[in-house]
């Protein structure tokens, strides 16, 4: 009686597991998402600011950001504020507080107007204007 053995490379099928897989894309994918998320928010919002010959750093102040379309930011908010909204915003903040107000040299004067009008009426007084130092 002849026996044959068979040859198990023959009949093996290569199986990947899919799973582990699809596991490690979806963590990559969710922290590459997480760190340029983080990221964009440290940096603060690119401002073409104006330049000036004088100007001190000021440390602690909340900022306010005006884009070149005059749409009104406060400390890195991702979405524009109406002028309501900008006074909620306001509110919740102590009157002695630091603001600095970071318009795009590009913006309507008018824009930085209001904001600083704003400000004024709602009794914020320590408000100063960002500038970029001359490079002479």
């Amino acid at each position: 009686m002849k026996t044959r053995f068979k040859n198990k490379s023959e009949n093996t099928e290569l199986k990947i597991a899919w799973t582990p897989l699809i596991d490690m894309v979806f963590i990559l994918l969710l922290f590459f998402a997480v760190t340029t998320t983080w990221a964009s928010k440290e940096a603060g919002m690119n401002m073409e600011l104006p330049n000036a010959g004088s100007g001190t750093q000021q440390n602690n102040s909340q900022i306010i950001y005006v884009d070149e379309l005059g749409r009104i930011y406060i400390n890195n908010q991702d979405t524009p504020l109406s002028i309501s909204d900008f006074l909620n915003e306001l509110n919740r903040f102590e009157k002695d507080q630091p603001w600095e107000i970071r318009a795009n040299k590009n913006v309507p004067y008018e824009k930085v107007i209001i904001v600083l009008d704003n400000l004024r009426k709602e009794k914020y007084m320590n408000v100063i204007l960002a500038v970029e130092p001359n490079r002479n």
